[in-house]
């Protein structure tokens, strides 16, 4: 091997050291952060330094049992969400053989080693075994060979750092708060315990309102228990807290039913530390957190109307409350699948939910329409299919996915008549991705588009009305069942995008609805208001001015994630997942790099309707912490979920001299705020060209001064110049 290779390979291995160094700082960190109930690693390393700053003797073996626990994790084949929670629990393992008599002895950290060891396997194994029940492992291995450990022992444990006494006086209890959180990490000065708490609260300030809620209730259940104030412990908070936090915070969207259902777990918590340790005088640990987290988890989970409250994956309360107003503001709610309007025109809703003739028990869920001109649903004297307005009319795929059945060869009924052997006649069954069913019938005979086995986009033609199966007039049947086969239980569904009329000129936009019999909808026209182009390497460099003083150009520019998102990127680092989902251009998981162009910018542009039929609107869609206003991102700390989003009325005209729609909108929060106004250019074909905020004497503006395409290989980029004035 000559020299050169000799050097390549060392600095391959090299490179491939410093990676695994990498991934085991970052895992690490994110071990340390799973014990607070944190899911970034970033807070982890600020918890992390809490250890040494309080005790390094017990944080080097913390620290030992983390590593230990992440080589087995990884050596058993541990998967990337596993291997955190391996960490946290062999380093709660090292931290208790530290504070329970063992020194940083060789045997010390080996004895370290091995407990961490067994934790790793005994997490993979709970994970694996707990998997199919939605829940998850948490510290139950660390609880479970703590106390295995402490049985095993010939003497008695030396102290039970969970265990110190809080102060207990009822008029008193916030002085316990501080103790209990630092008890989580096994941290022993008061100051610690307090800095501990402040991380928490610079994370999500709405857990603090949880961790003060939790305090309470465990003083109450303790003292209703019978048992002395000055016996209240610390571990007794600590599992209160931690299931406050992980029930209504960390796996359950933020309101007052998860925040009931957080109380009674925590209660629940609190009287089985209590109970455990007055009748085994042995330290309980997390197994009282983990046994009521488990408890209250599985009955929502079991629950039909609290499904929805859980979340697929932990996200912190904040991310949730503004994820989820933003979703039901956007017709994006889970609950309720949303569909396109399946038809042109205007359309009347004959039959609704709950409607008396055939919308009935599994049924009940379904909505008919007929078209209605001038009062009637026919010209003429009505008496062939064929005088009816519905008849013949296009139908579309009101969601993409793949068919399933499709039937198209029922006779259309004389009118009047009915088929009751083919009840749904001729009829396309659609299977969307998020595993339901869409069904549209009555269609007319030979005119189905679609076969078995051919996917549909949105939008897209599947037949003609027609009045076939049990239809005595033509008419369209659509619903959302549960299974592939006609005639099974319908579930809750909504329309999107659409206009409403109660016998009034159609006036109303809704971005979700679920129209009601003698309505007339009619759908919005097709999305042709794009604040920026969806295309990757597509961007607008603008001039700005905050405050009336002049800034370097700034740059915001479209690209795709790895994982095929859109993204938008400003030049100071600032960025925004979007999406554009029923005519919406969505806005969302901004970053937390600074940048008040950049909000400014998606505040006037996203979240809005981009259907050019749409001139007014109203939404709670905006997140208060990334507002151009400073007041507005203050009250969101404060971690209410009435605090996140703002509450955004807006319309647009259309400039016909300049070809461009402006937009205008006024953004309140729910405190009492000063609004924020702004306004948005959008040419056609650009994109929001120019935007202004202001927001009581402050005044900022960006105008676009050229259109970018960032090159490729193979692709050369270009910038070419933009004149607004002309």
């Amino acid at each position: 091997m000559s020299t050169r290779e000799r050097t390549d390979a060392g600095l391959r291995a090299l490179k491939a050291l410093i990676t695994s160094l990498l991934a085991l700082a970052q895992e690490v960190s994110r071990g340390y952060a799973w014990v607070a109930l944190l899911p970034q690693a970033r807070w982890g390393a600020l918890l992390a330094a809490l250890t040494w700053l309080d005790n390094p003797g017990a944080a080097s073996q913390g620290l030992a049992g983390a590593v230990a626990a992440w080589c087995g994790a990884g050596a058993a084949g541990a998967q990337t969400e596993e291997r955190p929670i391996a960490v946290f629990n062999g380093l709660l393992l090292g931290l208790l053989l530290a504070h329970t008599g063992w020194a940083s002895t060789a045997h010390g950290l080996l004895l370290v080693t091995a407990a961490a060891l067994l934790g790793a396997v005994t997490t993979l194994l709970g994970t694996a075994w707990l998997r199919r029940s939605g829940l998850g492992l948490y510290s139950a291995p660390f609880a479970v060979l703590a106390l295995a450990w402490g049985i095993l022992q010939t003497q008695t444990i030396p102290t039970d750092p969970m265990a110190t006494t809080c102060p207990g006086d009822p008029t008193a209890w916030l002085s316990s708060l501080g103790p209990s959180v630092g008890a989580l990490l096994f941290l022993q000065s008061a100051w610690a315990g307090w800095a501990m708490l402040l991380v928490l609260t610079l994370a999500s300030p709405y857990y603090l309102w949880l961790l003060l809620c939790a305090v309470g209730i465990s003083t109450g259940v303790a003292v209703v228990a019978g048992g002395t104030t000055e016996t209240i412990s610390c571990s007794m908070h600590a599992n209160a807290l931690l299931t406050m936090l992980l029930v209504g915070g960390l796996m359950a969207a933020p309101g007052l039913i998860s925040w009931l259902y957080a109380a009674v777990a925590a209660a629940l918590a609190a009287m089985l530390a209590w109970a455990f340790a007055s009748a085994t005088h042995l330290p309980g640990y997390s197994l009282p957190f983990v046994l009521a987290s488990w408890m209250a988890l599985a009955a929502m989970r079991r629950h039909p109307k609290l499904q929805h409250l859980l979340h697929p994956l932990p996200q912190l309360p904040e991310q949730a409350a503004a994820r989820r107003t933003m979703a039901a503001s956007h017709a994006a709610y889970r609950r309720a699948p949303c569909l396109a309007v399946p038809f042109n025109g205007t359309w009347t809703v004959s039959q609704d939910i709950d409607g008396p003739h055939t919308h009935v028990g599994a049924l009940r869920y379904a909505l008919d329409f007929i078209r209605v001109v001038d009062g009637a649903s026919f010209r003429g004297l009505g008496a062939i299919p064929a005088d009816f307005h519905a008849f013949g009319e296009a139908v579309y795929a009101p969601a993409a996915g793949e068919v399933v059945q499709a039937i198209g060869h029922c006779a259309d009924n004389a009118i009047g008549e009915v088929d009751t052997v083919n009840r749904w006649g001729n009829h396309v069954v659609i299977r969307m991705d998020n595993g339901l069913y869409v069904l549209l019938a009555h269609l007319r005979q030979g005119s189905l588009y679609v076969a078995p086995g051919s996917w549909v986009h949105q939008g897209q033609i599947i037949g003609h009305c027609g009045n076939s199966g049990r239809s005595p007039q033509p008419h369209l049947h659509l619903h959302v069942q549960t299974a592939p086969y006609p005639g099974s239980p319908t579930t809750r569904f909504h329309l999107t995008n659409l206009w409403l009329d109660s016998g009034q000129p159609l006036a109303h936009h809704a971005l979700r609805a679920l129209p009601v019999s003698g309505q007339a909808v009619c759908g919005a026209s097709l999305p042709s208001i794009y604040p920026l182009a969806l295309l990757p390497g597509r961007g607008l460099r603008f001039r700005t001015s905050v405050d009336g003083q002049g800034s370097v150009d700034w740059t915001l520019l479209c690209s795709l994630t790895p994982e095929g998102r859109w993204q938008l990127r400003s030049s100071a680092g600032a960025t925004c997942i979007v999406t554009v989902h029923d005519a919406m251009f969505c806005c969302s998981e901004r970053n937390a790099a600074p940048d008040i162009l950049f909000d400014a910018w998606t505040l006037a542009c996203a979240n809005v309707s981009t259907s050019a039929d749409v001139l007014h609107w109203e939404l709670r869609n905006q997140e208060a912490r990334h507002s151009v206003q400073g007041t507005h991102r203050a009250l969101s700390f404060l971690g209410l979920p009435a605090m996140t989003v703002l509450h955004s009325t807006g319309h647009r005209t259309w400039d016909a001299s300049r070809a461009s729609w402006i937009q205008t909108a006024t953004h309140r929060a729910a405190w009492g705020a000063r609004d924020v106004q702004t306004q948005a250019h959008i040419p056609v074909r650009l994109g929001a060209a120019n935007v202004e905020a202001s927001w009581g004497t402050h005044r900022l503006t960006l105008t676009a001064v050229s259109l970018i395409q960032h090159g490729d290989v193979g692709i050369s980029g270009w910038e070419k110049e933009i004149n607004l004035a002309g």
